[in-house]
């Protein structure tokens, strides 16, 4: 009888260990698998775009206004000068460049080319002086009809997708100017001066990449091309109403220069592009 009992209770304890071994463990937790974080950008290669924006001038200086008889200077009577335009327009064009990004860093070039509709002009009156000739009416016009740049940059990548940078380079464009007076001895002079000038631009921006290949930029520039004067066009100098008026004798040849507005600009620039990476 104990034989029995011995055997059916070695029987049940190996029955519960073989149970006890098919049931999971306690302590054994399911294998976790993170989820596979996205591609981060890659700035490396050719880019292409679009931008658009918003410029005006950023100094107003006099104009400065000298006249000569005989090609000798009249007296200070006609020597005067009143502010220059303030000028202003919308902006709009394409870029392309390269960047190379190492690390953090994002170095790159690029050339764009803008056209815009900046225009402005203004106007003064010179000096009066009983019985002296002076010159009564004057105005001036300005326009940046087009421009471009050849800039290099350096960036830093705040995040991935998110990159400042600072730009700079040489700065190129169409520059027009119209000037006009009239005197009260009834000298008439107008001038046209239209230019290529060359100059420099400088600024800042930052650029998201919110796809793998777009990206939106917002940017800061600063561009000068220059100054300079201007005299009256055709025969170089101005004329008088009673040179072609019948029956009164002509007047001594005038000449007359001015000083121009400088063609210098903040632009605030949007655009996108795409990367070709």
């Amino acid at each position: 009888m104990r034989k029995l009992a011995a055997g059916i209770a070695s029987a049940i304890a190996i029955a519960g260990a073989a149970a006890a071994a098919d049931l999971p463990k306690r302590d054994q937790e399911p294998a976790f698998a993170p989820p596979v974080p996205p591609p981060s950008p890659i700035w490396t290669g050719f880019h292409a775009g679009m931008k658009m924006g918003y410029g005006f001038n950023a100094s107003r200086q006099h104009i400065d206004s000298l006249r000569f008889e005989d090609g000798m200077p009249t007296p200070l009577s006609e020597i005067w000068s009143y502010p220059g335009p303030a000028w202003a327009g919308f902006q709009g064009g394409g870029e392309v460049g390269y960047d190379y990004q190492w690390g953090r860093f994002v170095v790159g070039v690029e050339t764009d080319i803008i056209g815009t509709n900046m225009s402005g002009d203004s106007w003064g009156v010179g000096p009066v002086i009983p019985g002296k000739n002076f010159a009564w009416d004057g105005r001036t016009g300005i326009s940046v009809p087009w421009y471009g740049t050849v800039r290099g940059r350096l960036g830093y990548l705040v995040t991935p997708a998110i990159l400042v940078y600072a730009t700079g380079g040489l700065a190129y464009g169409g520059v027009k100017h119209h000037q006009y007076f009239a005197d009260s001895d009834a000298d008439i002079g107008m001038a046209d001066r239209n230019s290529t000038n060359i100059g420099y631009t400088a600024g800042v921006g930052a650029e998201w990449m919110f796809m793998r290949n777009w990206s939106l930029k917002g940017e800061y520039r600063y561009t000068d091309l220059g100054s300079g004067w201007s005299s009256p066009s055709g025969s170089g100098r101005a004329f008088n109403i009673a040179e072609i008026t019948p029956g009164i004798a002509a007047q001594p040849a005038v000449f007359k220069s001015w000083s121009v507005p400088n063609a210098d600009f903040h632009s605030f620039l949007l655009g996108v592009s795409f990367h070709f990476n």
